[in-house]
């Protein structure tokens, strides 16, 4: 009786071990459908497709996904980043040692049928997901450079079905950047497109009888389909799933059966029945994670303040508040709820501190005394609204904050938090805000909304009456009163600006030596002097016009800190440095103090009573002493633990949080934002990895159907990983040679083409000692060698050169790219035409691409005849007013100049006043779409080439305190007829698509039109 107790108690255990995993991932089925590999927690398992106990495929530190069934379903091939890399690993389908195939960075995508061969894809430069053939030794080969996301093989090994382009989560998505499915012959080398419907079609799968599985959507989910001989005229829909989309599904080729992902779970369908069921898995291993996270911190904080008196420092680490005396000393942790702190102020008592932290995702304040850790209350009146930032000055608090009527209010409130002034009114209170020193008037800065213009505002407490002291079309910022309770001080664009609260005599800072003789003091200019307790005075008329420039060094320029009547300290960051100066109230007596170096100081400091700087640079809060010139650091050492269960839990609030109240349209495109809220909050208990918040959040984003979207998680695990190098020129995959590979492209400003003449046609043949070639390793050649020399061995005609040259990062090679894709087009301009027409192309919407634009027009094509503006393949930015305005500017007059005989020229004389053509494409987003869109209804030009993507809302970034970010789309764009331009691309006047062959060729057939119709245009005016 007793062995079959302990049975049944061993069973129950076992029973109660057994957990039922989520967010399974990259589910591959084998040809026979009965075993199912998918990847979780960053390895692969195993489990019948009838469901059942899944066991363990893969250990490995990294991780491993996207497993791939071999034909005869005896091996595994899959991709993991375990060395550092992305690499393909080869593992028996029974279990057993993973062998690497190959270590050149190539994402799997199937198996050929022939079960030697895998085809992979990577990006080039210029040819993003093009396609290659690998074999199980590692020898590889390119197949084509117009490639996709996702592809399948027919069963003769001839034909790739793939799909290109698309939003996997943006189902409602209509727009040229959606989705379609394309054919490659490999034989033919021949494409041909299968699906061109208004939303997107995705993950092809191909059976042995030439049937097509694939998703679509259907504008709310993407569900299954098929189609029989690849002919996609009249799909049979396979699914009507009404939550969520099928995504990356896999195909059994012997009895069609397929598996994929269904948001958090992994469903069948079965084709014989036809029907679909969830795959029930289970799994009795210690897999979940431990979820708590301990940490020996070491001199590591996030913000910080100090007391008044300088004794007291509190500060936020991770996700607390802690304390610690500024002499050193055992650290206090205040609060152990790991909620996060977003501002920490304390008051003249040295005792009170007030701070926010989030309450459901929402900032809200928070009160505790230093003297009484135990007791933290929760200021009733934050509730529901959101704490911007805090400020304390003279035993009172400043208080920014938002709530459901209204942004950026700005109350004043005394230490305990019982009389609350409102500020603000209705101005929008951005930037700082500063209390008199007699605590009768409050200096805010109101941004206006409607130009953007800023202006500094006095609230007088007494009368309740605001007064506007300065207008301001530019940047407003720093502002703060002088202690010689006579002037306040403001950086208006990087410069530093005084005041006069009264209006001066004249000679008023001159001194007067006969005080001395005569009796009576005199007191210097800057002297210091005891500060008045009377109340301060203003004369409000004209008050704008006794402003005088303090500071105009090169670079940006804000106050820090004024120490008396006549000094103050600035931060100036200019040529990447930050330096610590001082000066007087009259921008003399300009002193150099210390340089902090090239990382900016957070929360940068100044204590009158410790006569010390205090900032932060990489988590580490020093100290320096302008008296001595030493530089310390206030050392903290503790112990910590948080959860990152819970930690998740919390982002995800704040995500919601900070999409909802962000977002530009606050009807949500018509989704229910609280109801988001409850249908993915009830997931959140089977997050265990940061990668598992992404793929809530990013369908919850994705069904508000916007573009501008993204959410950044923090890095759980931190793997070692290895930067690839560069050198300014790409290689020839296409041939089969066994010593070198043909260099195809040397970048004209790459140092290979000067001064080492390396030419197209040169053959690679080792870099750093090491040959190069078929079956030899190529990439890793080139890994962790940003900056070092790199030795490559490159046959130039008959002689073997060897040259040195600078590893580039990637962002390094894609700028020698770029530059060299901008010259190739002006060459071809320049042939097409006979050096008639100008051209110039508009990398990003930023000033720098306007600098360089108003080079382009006026210095390099302005003798043309006329001009092609490309904005392809433009993300965007914000500079489209300033590119209408130079191009909608017209001569009104005529002025003479005698150096250039005495001729009538017109004025202005940077305009430009002939035919233009616009070249567009799907890969103009944002600004660049706003731009055309302007330049077609001013009729400014014909606009050529592909629609735009319908991408349209002004965006930013927000980062949360865990490490992770979002793309915040905040500005909606509309135009006049009130179309909104999100979903609303722009139409070119003459369609031009590229097929595959011209893309790869790059023959940019668009470029050629626009050359042919200007050169039309131009015959035309001349008749």
């Amino acid at each position: 009786m007793r062995p079959i107790i302990i049975f049944i108690i061993l069973f129950i255990n076992l029973l109660l071990s057994a957990f039922e995993p989520h967010f399974m991932k990259d589910p591959a089925i084998s040809c026979a459908g009965d075993v199912v590999c998918f990847a979780y927690q960053e390895d692969l398992w195993l489990v019948s497709s009838a469901g059942g106990q899944a066991s363990r495929l893969t250990v490995a530190s990294g991780r491993d996904w996207h497993p791939e069934f071999s034909p005869r379903g005896d091996f595994i091939a899959f991709n993991s980043d375990r060395e550092g890399w992305t690499g393909i690993y080869l593992i028996p389908a029974t279990g057993g040692k993973a062998v690497q195939v190959t270590r050149e960075d190539f994402e799997l995508l199937a198996w050929f049928p022939d079960g030697k061969n895998l085809l992979v894809k990577r990006d080039e430069f210029g040819y993003p997901d093009s396609f290659y053939k690998v074999d199980l030794d590692g020898n590889f080969s390119l197949l084509t450079s117009f490639g996709g996301n996702n592809a399948s093989i027919t069963e003769d090994g001839c034909n790739i079905i793939f799909d290109r382009g698309g939003l996997v989560y943006r189902e409602a998505y209509q727009g040229s950047y959606n989705g379609d499915l394309w054919r490659y012959d490999i034989r033919k080398d021949e494409f041909s497109r299968l699906t061109l419907t208004a939303y997107t079609e995705q993950y092809p799968l191909v059976s042995r009888q030439q049937n097509l599985y694939y998703a679509a959507s259907d504008g709310k989910n993407f569900q299954l389909y098929r189609v029989e001989n690849l002919d996609c005229n009249n799909p049979v829909q396979l699914t009507d799933f009404r939550e969520w989309s099928v995504r990356k599904p896999d195909l059994a080729k012997d009895n069609h059966t397929i598996v994929f992902e269904l948001f958090d779970e992994i469903w069948i369908y079965d084709p014989a029945a036809g029907k679909t069921r969830k795959l029930k898995i289970d799994i009795r291993q210690d897999t979940i994670p431990d979820h708590c996270i301990r940490e020996d911190v070491d001199n590591k904080i996030a913000d910080y303040t100090l007391s008044p008196d300088g004794k007291l420092i509190v500060f936020s680490y991770k996700f607390d508040l802690f304390a610690i005396p500024e002499k050193g000393g055992d650290v206090k942790q205040l609060t152990a709820d790991q909620k996060g702190i977003k501002n920490i102020q304390i008051m003249p008592d040295n005792r009170t501190i007030y701070f926010s932290s989030y309450v459901e995702g929402n900032p809200e304040l928070f009160r505790v005394r230093i003297d009484n850790i135990d007791k933290i209350e929760k200021i009733k009146w934050s509730e529901g609204k959101y704490i911007e930032f805090l400020q304390q000055q003279a035993n009172q608090l400043l208080v920014n904050y938002s709530d459901a009527e209204k942004r950026n209010r700005l109350i004043l409130a005394d230490s305990l938090f019982q009389d609350l002034i409102d500020i603000s009114g209705e101005r929008y209170v951005f930037n700082t805000a500063a209390i008199s020193p007699d605590s009768s008037y409050i200096l805010f800065i109101e941004t206006r909304q409607e130009v953007w213009s800023r202006h500094i505002i006095l609230y007088d407490i007494t009368t309740e009456i605001h007064h506007t002291l300065l207008d301001f079309d530019g940047y407003l910022d720093n502002v703060g009163w002088g202690k010689d309770r006579k002037s306040l001080f403001y950086t208006a664009n990087e410069k530093i600006y005084r005041m006069d609260l009264q209006a001066k005599k004249d000679f008023y800072t001159e001194e007067d030596n006969w005080g001395e003789i005569l009796g009576s003091r005199s007191v210097k200019a800057g002297e210091g002097a005891r500060e008045d307790s009377s109340k301060i005075a203003i004369d409000y008329d004209d008050i704008a016009s006794r402003t005088e420039l303090v500071v105009n060094k090169p670079g940006w320029n804000g106050i820090i800190h004024v120490v008396s009547d006549s000094v103050f300290y600035y931060l100036n960051k200019f040529d990447e440095q930050y330096s610590l100066r001082q000066c007087d109230y009259f921008g003399r007596n300009d002193v150099f103090l210390y340089n902090l170096g090239k990382i900016e100081p957070q929360n940068l400091i100044y204590s009158e009573a410790n006569r010390s700087f205090y900032y932060v640079v990489d988590n580490t809060l020093k100290k320096f002493t302008p008296q001595g010139g030493s530089t310390t650091i206030i050392r903290n050492k503790f112990k910590y633990k948080y959860d990152e269960f819970q930690l998740n839990c919390d982002i995800f609030k704040q995500v919601w949080i900070e999409f909802g109240r962000n977002f530009y349209d606050p009807g949500m495109h018509g989704i229910d934002w609280q109801e988001s809220l409850k249908k993915y909050a009830t997931y959140l208990e089977y997050v265990h990895h940061s990668s598992d918040l992404k793929d809530i959040v990013y369908e919850m984003i994705g069904e508000v159907n916007a573009s501008h979207t993204g959410f950044y998680p923090r890095k759980d695990n931190r793997y070692k990983t290895y930067e690839q190098a560069y050198c300014g020129f790409i290689l020839d995959f296409t041939g089969d040679e066994k010593d070198g590979f043909l260099i195809k492209k040397v970048f004209r400003d790459s140092k290979l083409n000067k001064p080492h003449n390396i030419r197209e046609g040169d053959i690679l043949i080792s870099v750093d000692g090491n040959l190069v070639g078929k079956g030899l390793e190529l990439n890793p050649l080139f890994r962790d060698k940003v900056g070092e020399k790199i030795r490559l061995g490159i046959m130039s005609g008959d002689t073997l050169k060897i040259i040195t040259i600078k590893g580039l990062s990637h962002r390094e090679n894609s700028m020698l790219f770029y530059k060299n894709w901008v010259a190739e087009r002006e060459d071809m301009v320049t042939q097409f035409s006979g050096d008639r027409i100008g051209y110039l192309h508009i990398r990003s919407m930023n000033n720098n691409s306007y600098e360089e634009f108003l080079q382009d027009l006026f210095a390099r094509n302005f003798a043309k005849e006329a001009l092609i503006i490309d904005i392809r393949n433009n993300g965007g930015g914000y500079i489209h007013d300033k590119l209408i305005e130079v191009l909608t500017k017209r001569p009104y007059a005529y002025i003479t100049r005698r150096e250039f005989d005495a001729g009538l020229y017109e004025t202005p004389y940077k305009i430009w006043s002939k035919p233009l053509v616009l070249l567009i494409n799907e890969f103009s987003f944002s600004d660049a779409e706003i731009f055309p869109s302007i330049f077609h209804s001013l009729k400014l030009g014909k606009i050529i080439g592909m629609p735009t993507s319908g991408s349209v809302i002004g965006t930013g970034h927000h980062n949360f305190m865990d490490g992770s970010s979002m793309r915040m789309p905040r500005n909606g764009w509309f135009r006049e007829d009130g179309t909104n331009m999100e979903g609303s691309g722009v139409i070119p006047d003459i369609l031009v698509e590229p097929t595959p062959r011209q893309y790869i060729q790059d023959e940019d057939i668009q470029l050629k039109i626009a050359v042919e119709e200007l050169l039309h245009l131009l015959d035309q005016n001349n008749r």
